[in-house]
């Protein structure tokens, strides 16, 4: 799936380091969303946990 969709982006004429970059920040992107995803996760466990302490 994801070489044909590079084949086609490259036959379409888009540059091959415009496509690089694009595959990069989606990656960052999608790091940046679990990171944030993780920290929500911890914070609400942390707060399950102090309010089952009473």
């Amino acid at each position: 799936m994801a070489a044909a969709l590079a084949g086609f982006r490259i036959t379409q004429g888009t540059q091959y380091h415009q496509f690089a970059l694009g595959v990069l920040l989606s990656s960052v992107s999608l790091l940046v969303l679990l990171f944030l995803v993780e920290v929500i996760w911890q914070a609400v466990a942390a707060a399950l946990a102090r309010e089952r302490r009473g």
